[in-house]
């Protein structure tokens, strides 16, 4: 519902600093237009106000009859992703088509947690993964990815596999409040599990693994964001 809604706003929000072209070459247009510091926006019956990255009031522009809204606000309330890419003057909205695996991202916090190539750890139940994170040292204790998806990803697919785990581990997958999208179980010696999220746009992705007490398990976390 969210994206069906977003949608529609877009078709009257304002892509600030963005130069939307015909073919290959940008086209951009002077125009003459207001600040509106006096339209109030309100959200599931709460006052709105709609902000940059950097937490600065963005207002509503007006201009020739129509009211138009920063499109990266209007995202982040609605829990939708937005990506600009400058070298192809692209803004993406939602999911994207094409996916980035998980070591391509900064990890903020990566105490017992480490990116992974190896095929030990990648190739889990005959399939070899090429990437992921490997959580080590799981115990009741636990262990956290941080990845820093900055608001530009909607979707998460993800495999998660114990290595030789003897105790049930249980996943969290987060946001930056650390809001739980998804919580899931890794029983002792089972398959591989796939898991599809939606993400919401969220600034950052964490990913919390823990264990039983006085155990000291490892889990590989595979897949890629969209």
């Amino acid at each position: 519902m969210k994206k069906k809604v977003f949608a529609t706003i877009l078709a009257g929000t304002l892509l600030t600093g963005a130069a939307i072209g015909a073919g290959a070459a940008p086209v951009t247009e002077k125009i003459t237009a207001a600040l509106n510091w006096g339209v109030k926006l309100e959200s599931a019956g709460l006052e709105w106000t709609p902000k940059d990255a950097a937490g600065n009031k963005t207002p509503p522009i007006t201009y020739n009859g129509s009211t138009y809204l920063p499109v990266r606000a209007v995202s982040d309330l609605l829990g939708v992703a937005v990506d600009w890419k400058k070298d192809s003057n692209t803004i993406y909205v939602g999911e994207k088509q094409d996916s980035v695996d998980l070591i391509s991202f900064t990890l903020e916090n990566d105490y017992s947690v480490q990116k992974t190539k190896d095929k030990q750890f990648t190739v889990q139940a005959g399939k070899d993964y090429k990437s992921g994170l490997l959580f080590s040292g799981i115990n009741s204790a636990s262990r956290e990815a941080i990845l820093l998806t900055k608001g530009a990803y909607q979707t998460a697919e993800l495999t998660f596999a114990g290595i030789e785990n003897e105790r049930e581990l249980t996943v969290q997958i987060m946001d930056e409040n650390e809001i739980v999208f998804k919580e899931i179980k890794i029983a002792a010696a089972s398959a591989p599990q796939n898991v599809t999220v939606d993400i919401q746009a969220a600034k950052k992705l964490m990913i919390s693994v823990s264990g039983g007490v006085g155990e000291s398990d490892q889990l590989f976390v595979g897949g890629s964001l969209k």
